[in-house]
């Protein structure tokens, strides 16, 4: 008996904004993400009034959001494994970072792992609930930190999207990521906010910059 399973032809990638953001709701993640904020902007109306904790809040996630990118993308998703003992400790995150290196066209892996966000959202609302003083400044962080991971997502994939935005914002935002996916994946970490890779010594001039060979494989070679 036959056991090969045939391969569907490929469908034709979105080449409108329209088109672009069914794709991306076409995964779970960005479902979920929409699904959590959603439900916290209803709800946040009705426990509390806004305040000046409310606009600290939002603030401090607005602050904080380009250097947490820059930080899990440094030093989580291209974490290298290690050998400890006889066991290899390699980050399920960091395997799908590598995975989305090799073909950054493949919008499986441009968008959060579904079993990630499912992890993570439950913890995301005991942090709230836990360094806030009142539900209402939990469901205001929810909502903020929240928001920014739908957005991230947004801009992320639209940047591996065969879709030019128009926006001078999102096309130097698609430009500097790309010296990271196709000139060296040793530079360029920060994603929303390009000049921070400059603050922070990761932005040199890309004309200084030799052409990386291990921007595919991130220099770990493993079957695919």
């Amino acid at each position: 008996m036959d056991t090969t399973v045939a391969r569907m032809p490929p469908s034709t990638p979105p080449r409108t904004l329209a088109g672009t953001a069914r794709a991306l709701f076409a995964h779970g993640s960005p479902r979920l993400l929409a699904a959590q904020l959603l439900v916290a902007v209803a709800v946040r109306p009705f426990v509390g009034p806004f305040g000046a904790i409310d606009a600290a809040l939002v603030a401090t996630v607005v602050a904080w959001w380009p250097l947490q990118e820059w930080l899990l993308h440094r030093a989580v998703l291209h974490a290298r494994p290690r050998r400890l003992g006889p066991f290899v400790v390699d980050s399920a995150a960091a395997r799908a970072h590598r995975r989305h290196h090799r073909d950054p066209r493949d919008p499986t892996f441009t968008v959060l792992p579904a079993t990630t966000v499912l992890i993570l959202i439950p913890l995301h609302l005991l942090f709230w609930w836990a360094v806030t003083p009142t539900t209402a400044a939990a469901l205001t962080g929810v909502c903020a930190f929240g928001a920014a991971a739908l957005v991230y997502e947004w801009i992320h994939f639209l940047c591996h999207a065969p879709y030019r935005p128009r926006s001078a914002y999102l096309s130097r935002v698609r430009a500097h990521h790309a010296l990271h996916h196709f000139k060296s994946e040793r530079h360029w970490h920060s994603f929303t906010v390009p000049s921070l890779d400059r603050l922070l010594g990761t932005g040199p001039d890309p004309s200084e910059v030799p052409q990386s060979r291990s921007c595919r494989d991130l220099g770990i070679h493993e079957p695919l």
